[in-house]
């Protein structure tokens, strides 16, 4: 196999590359990878693989967040036919991703690897360096009642875009509560609400805590492809372990219910303790592990 550096002329072979491995991928296109930056931002690392035949089988990259008010993370995406994930074409890659980063200090490589990933390769990204920092658990909640909290004093608003000031906050409070976390990357206002829904997207909506004019929680939902599921569940470093996030969090469940949604869905990181704990407290359990992220640190 030949391992060469991406350029523009392999963007369409890449394309077909990742609907094949990814047929549910319904937002891959051309079009859409040259919007990604992957063609015109130097500080991203790309190579395409291919076969003795010249077909493409694999392609990595690896992107760097440059907000300077956020740690530096390079997210490394690996997507390889079979036949690619070999050691001798998995190894010297993941060493050249070392290189772009080695004399960043505080700079975390990471990669994320589904439960679809090929089970080979775990053991390489293991032998390179990286350890595992968690796992994205699947969660389900089945009943017949929504067990609602009370929220006080807390004032709940049911947001779906329009304000500049209200997603102005949404933003500065999710960039504020996630930024120690790391690998959940920041927001900006101008992505809040974009332009083309999602495919598959019908419904979309933020439950708001407000004490008086601060926002102080926030849980946000979605229906997509007839599943209702909960984003994430945020409340300010302030309010934790206090009523906030338990009263937007069941409110949302509610919204999704009163649509004739029974079996609702969601996701927590293996580190979120104070969310598992909250999520059992309402009924929630745990179903599958999806996804397990894998740090290298430099």
């Amino acid at each position: 196999m030949r391992v060469v550096p991406f350029a523009p002329e392999h963007i369409e072979a890449v394309t077909a590359l990742w609907l094949e491995l990814h047929p549910d991928w319904t937002w891959v296109t051309g079009e859409e990878f040259r919007k990604s930056g992957f063609v015109i931002d130097e500080d991203r690392a790309g190579f395409v693989i291919f076969d003795e035949a010249g077909r493409l089988a694999g392609s990595a990259f690896g992107s760097a967040t440059r907000d300077p008010d956020w740690p530096r993370n390079r997210y490394l995406q690996f997507e390889l036919k079979p036949e690619a994930v070999r050691e001798d074409i998995v190894s010297p890659l993941l060493a050249q991703m070392a290189e772009a980063d080695r004399q960043r200090p505080g700079t975390w490589q990471v990669i994320n690897l589904s439960d679809k990933a090929p089970p080979e390769l775990t053991p390489m990204i293991l032998a390179a360096g990286f350890e595992q920092f968690d796992a994205s658990t699947r969660m389900e909640w089945k009943d017949e009642v929504v067990p609602l909290v009370d929220p006080g004093a807390l004032r709940i608003e049911l947001y779906r875009g329009g304000s500049e000031a209200t997603d102005a906050a949404i933003v500065d409070l999710h960039n504020r509560a996630y930024r120690p976390m790391r690998l959940v990357s920041p927001i900006k206002a101008e992505y809040l609400w974009p332009k083309e829904p999602w495919p598959g997207l019908t419904a979309r909506e933020y439950v708001l805590g407000w004490e008086g004019e601060n926002l102080v929680g926030y849980a946000e939902w979605f229906i997509v492809n007839d599943e209702p599921l909960i984003n994430s569940i945020t409340a300010a470093r302030s309010h934790w372990g206090t009523h906030v996030a338990p009263a937007v969090g069941t409110r949302a469940m509610q919204q999704m219910f009163d649509l004739g949604y029974r079996h609702l869905f969601s996701s927590v990181s293996s580190r979120n303790t104070a969310s598992y704990k909250l999520q059992y407290r309402h009924g929630w359990r745990r179903v599958s592990e999806n996804a397990r992220n894998y740090v290298r640190r430099f």
